[in-house]
């Protein structure tokens, strides 16, 4: 594992007097140091272990050294070199010694992260927590998307434990939580780790947001009043970084309990009748909508294994969702009446990123109704139109003519089902140049107005008059009933398709 020479100088013995020169440095940059002899060149971004004496007179460019005995030289005190002055009066197998063994601690910690996180069959958050806990000596609290805390370390006589939320009360305070909460919405969009503070507070808290795909997550900050060094803040970013793996991994196997509405819904998937005691304590004028989704569009494509439980995480008490033959299907709670614009949206844009598409159902208010709601749902996803208001979404309202119209022809094609007049108007077209099926097509889009009817067409009004009257004889239907033009109308459409 690479360091810096803050870090180093923070964990070397205790008996140690130490000098640092040049710039403070937060970047992990430096593996274990080379012996540098004097005369020898020297490697730019390599750390060297060197006695004061074999130091060149002044230091070449983005020179990094461990120097150790006598007096540093001006020029290198000054020049913002990267220098670290062991002021002891050791040897030179004594600072190698004592350096090399802060460099094996901290090997040790990485190798144990790094199998921590390549343990796919286990995945132990709270274990996670305790190690990074336990090496930077500095307890940590998690919370999950709604801010609420999940794990808490806590040091006691020098051995770092876990806390779950529910007995965290013991040491994180009302007013903490309020406080962290309060910071986290206000710096909820930072994405990368950040210092801040709370009101009240005397000293500083580190933080870092977890996201996936743009979807916040949780996040995860020192407290309990630890007061870190600044060589600790590159150690917490490199841990928060694995961290985050170990997190977004924890919630995508995290097995919750059932919800009624997902077993619900698997139960309608599977055929089996739904009593209405099964729906009974529904809230009252609660509104729902039945979806479908398909993926794999995307480089961003998110496994249809993770996406239920990742939806229902982004979404909850909202978005119920099922993995059922292949396909995910589930329920949207929505507003009263129906309405649910913010509801959509947030399902459009996670839709989006994760590389899938849905459709969706009218609204509907029970639930063991559901299965013809689910046909809309996946009727809407084959049957897309082009995408209007939302990029991933498509509704079975924007579709529901096109499937009535699919009803039709399902056992009879559609000249069995047209009027005999109505293909005689065709025929006339074809053989006389005529433009009846136009005419007709244009009068009933203009809901039978003459006027705009004969405008569209460019044609004075009595010729439309005398042009509608031969219609009506080779149709011998009557134009003026309104179940004739109903007819007319359906079967002009079908025609159309």
């Amino acid at each position: 594992m690479k360091l810096n020479l803050d870090i180093i100088a923070d964990h070397l013995p205790a008996g140690y007097r130490v000098h640092r020169y040049g710039p403070e440095d937060q970047t992990l940059r430096y593996t274990r140091p080379a012996l540098y002899e004097s005369g020898s060149p020297w490697t730019q971004e390599c750390l060297y272990l060197a006695s004061t004496h074999a130091l060149p007179p002044s230091p070449p460019p983005q020179a990094a050294v461990i120097c150790y005995g006598g007096r540093m030289p001006k020029q290198w005190t000054s020049s913002g070199a990267q220098v670290l002055h062991v002021e002891n009066d050791l040897d030179l197998f004594q600072v190698m010694q004592d350096v090399f063994a802060v460099f094996d601690r901290f090997d040790a910690w990485d190798i144990r992260l790094r199998d921590a996180l390549e343990d796919y069959e286990k995945v132990d958050l709270e274990q996670f927590l305790c190690m990074g806990a336990s090496e930077l000596r500095i307890d940590l609290l998690l919370n999950d998307y709604t801010l609420r805390p999940l794990f808490r370390t806590h040091t006691e006589g020098g051995r770092t434990v876990t806390l779950d939320s529910a007995s965290s009360s013991l040491y994180i305070s009302q007013a903490w939580m309020d406080g962290i909460k309060q910071v986290c919405r206000t710096e909820l969009k930072i994405r990368t780790p950040y210092l801040t503070s709370m009101p009240g507070l005397s000293y500083e808290i580190y933080c870092k947001n977890f996201y996936f795909s743009d979807r916040f997550l949780g996040c995860v900050s020192t407290c309990g009043g630890n007061f870190f060094r600044k060589s600790d803040l590159a150690l917490l970013d490199y841990f928060y970084y694995y961290l985050e793996k170990v997190f977004v991994r924890y919630l995508f196997t995290l097995k919750v309990d059932p919800k009624p509405e997902i077993a619900l819904l698997l139960d309608v998937l599977n055929h089996r009748p739904i009593t209405a005691r099964r729906v009974q304590n529904q809230e009252a004028r609660q509104y729902w909508a039945a979806f479908q989704l398909t993926g794999g569009q995307s480089s961003q494509f998110l496994p249809q294994r993770y996406m239920c439980q990742f939806l229902c995480s982004a979404m909850p008490e909202t978005a119920y969702a099922a993995s059922f033959n292949d396909e995910i299907y589930g329920f949207l709670r929505l507003r009263a009446e129906g309405k649910a614009d913010d509801t959509f949206k947030i399902l459009d844009d996670i839709l989006t990123r994760m590389g899938y598409s849905g459709g969706v159902s009218a609204p509907f208010s029970n639930l063991a109704e559901a299965s013809p709601y689910l046909q809309q749902a996946a009727y809407a996803l084959t049957h897309a139109g082009p995408a209007e208001k939302y990029s991933s979404i498509h509704f079975f309202g924007n579709c529901t003519l096109q499937y009535l119209l699919d009803m039709c022809t399902t056992d009879m094609a559609w000249s069995a089902l047209c009027p005999r007049g109505l293909l005689l108007l065709m025929e006339h077209d074809r053989s006389k140049g005529s433009e009846y099926i136009k005419t007709l097509r244009t009068y009933f889009d203009l809901e039978c107005n003459m006027s705009r009817t004969a405008e569209a067409l460019y044609i004075h009004r009595n010729s439309l008059i005398k042009r509608l009257k031969n219609i009506g004889k080779i149709l011998r239907m009557n134009l003026d009933d309104p179940d004739d033009r109903l007819l007319l109308r359906i079967c002009l459409r079908l025609t159309k398709e």
